[in-house]
Order: C-alpha cells, then structure tokens, then sequence
C-alpha cells in the first residue's frame, strides 16, 4: 500500500458500523487534510444509507410480526352495514368492515398495505374472509353479505374452496381495486368458479379510466357501487350527477345493481332514487354495527 486514508463509518445514532477506506498502490505525498474532510463527508452520507436501510430491515422484521400476531389471534372486529333499498328503506344486505384492535389505532388499509409489503396480504385477507363466513349462520336469510377482497386474493387466494358450503349464494366479494390487472384469464377463471356456486361480484369505486372500464366489461360485475366522494352533495353538483346517470347507463348496459355508498342526507338519497338508484350504504340508513343492531335494523318497521 502506497498511500491510504481510512476513516470509521458511522451509523446515524453515533455508533460505528466499521471503516470506509482509500488505497493507492502508489504513494500520493501530495495528500492532504482536504482530501481527509472529503472522506469524512463521503462516509457521513454513506452512515445515513445504511442506517436508512438497517432502520428500514428491522421495521420490516416488526411489521411482519405485527401481521402474524394479528392472523394467529384473528385480533380485528368485524362491523356490518346495512345495505339498504332506497325506495321502501328495507335491508336487502350488509357490508363487513374490518376494523383492527392492536393500539395505537391504525386504519384497515394502513394494516394491509403494511401486509402486503411483508408479503402476508394473502394470508390476512383470507384470515378476514373465514372469520366473516363465521358470521353467515347469524346473518338473517334474506340477506346477502358483501366481503372486501384484494385482485391478488381474488386470483390466488382459493376462494371457491374456502367458502363451498351452505351459504354461497348469500355471498358477495367486493373487489376494492380494479386496475393493473395484466392478465384477466385467471381472474375470469375465479370468477366463474364463484359464480357456480352462486357467489355476486361487485366493483367498488368504478371510474372513467380506461383500464378500468375494460376489465368490468370483461368481468361484467354483478353489482357496481358508487363511490361516497361522488354521493357527497350529489344534489347540489350537477357534475357528480351527470357521472352518476353516466354510471347508471353503463350498468343497466352490462345487466349490474348500482349501490350507493356514503349517503348521510336525505337530499342526497332523493337525488339517488331520482336517477334510479336502487340500493344504498351510509350513516343517513345505518351505521356500521354488530350483528345484533344489523337484526334489529333488518326487522324493524
């Protein structure tokens, strides 16, 4: 070694992770203090990359944890709401949400966003749907349950075996995202699969985007739902009316029930049964609850 410059690598707490090096097979006199403070500058923004990502490995490690803990212990709550016929306000079904119990609160797409970084999205969501179907036998007869599910769960989550048994034709899978979807063939193939069992598929938030609208014309959902930011002041946006009668059209086209979700005012709900919306969600026809208040909101006058 004819010259070298050798300085310690800090991590961003302080403590050091080993030493960042120069070498020359030659010796170099003219070397100076300079050429030191830029290999000290050099090695401080190394230090933060490497803290940035040691930090980022055991945060993985801990959300990991966190997932598995809550997929052993099924620790999330699950809440009903009423879906509603907007004509004579009778319950025709319910929505499960899911709500997680770990503290501090974390909203249900923190959890599963979080799920699928760690790659456990499939085992959460598949957890989600066997602790509602446990909710089937209490769920009065004339109701059909709408559960959330992920494309990816869709495609590969084994549905149809997971839910063959008494209660199919009372199921209806959500699909919460509708996009990006590279190859529809296997995503057919589920569906189909569901479908002779008598499982209903709906779409949630439907836009104007192309690939959106390609793959319900290709899946043609049973049930199509509008999303709550374009129920909000419905009646007084004449724009959010034009897309909601825009939507209307298009389902009536491909044969789907239209689902209104977020309605919180009598206007708004007014406004819906205008433009021929059957069926509705929100605060304004019943709040998310236990299996007991959706009872007692399905038998009451």
């Amino acid at each position: 070694v004819g010259a070298l410059i050798a300085v310690p690598l800090n991590r961003q707490d302080g403590r050091t992770y080993g030493m960042i090096c120069c070498l020359s097979p030659h010796p170099m006199p003219q070397l100076a203090q300079r050429d030191h403070d830029v290999m000290v500058t050099f090695a401080g923004l190394v230090g933060d990359l490497i803290g940035t990502g040691l930090a980022a490995q055991v945060d993985g490690t801990g959300a990991r944890g966190r997932i598995e803990d809550v997929i052993a212990d099924r620790d999330f709550q699950l809440l009903l709401q009423p879906i509603v016929n907007l004509t004579d306000n009778s319950v025709m079904g319910a929505e499960a949400l899911c709500r997680f119990r770990p503290t501090p609160y974390r909203s249900p797409d923190k959890w599963f966003a979080e799920a699928r970084i760690v790659g456990l999205h499939r085992q959460l969501e598949r957890m989600v749907v066997i602790k509602t179907l446990d909710l089937m036998p209490d769920l009065p007869r004339a109701l059909k349950l709408s559960i959330n599910v992920s494309l990816d769960t869709m495609i590969f989550g084994d549905l149809p075996a997971l839910i063959d048994g008494p209660y199919c034709d009372r199921i209806i899978f959500e699909l919460t995202e509708h996009e990006n979807c590279p190859n529809l063939g296997p995503l057919q193939q589920q569906i189909k699969l569901l479908r002779s069992l008598g499982v209903q598929i709906a779409v949630d938030d439907l836009n104007a985007g192309y690939a959106s609208l390609n793959m319900v014309l290709q899946i043609k959902p049973d049930i199509i739902k509008l999303d709550r930011a374009l129920v909000r002041g419905i009646n007084t946006d004449p724009a959010s009316r034009a897309l909601a009668a825009g939507i209307m059209h298009f389902s009536l086209a491909i044969g789907a029930k239209v689902i209104a979700e977020g309605i919180e005012r009598p206007e708004e709900a007014d406004t819906l049964r205008a433009l021929g919306v059957e069926l509705g969600q929100g605060f304004l026809l019943g709040r998310p609850g236990g299996m007991l208040a959706l009872q007692a909101r399905t038998f009451s006058p």
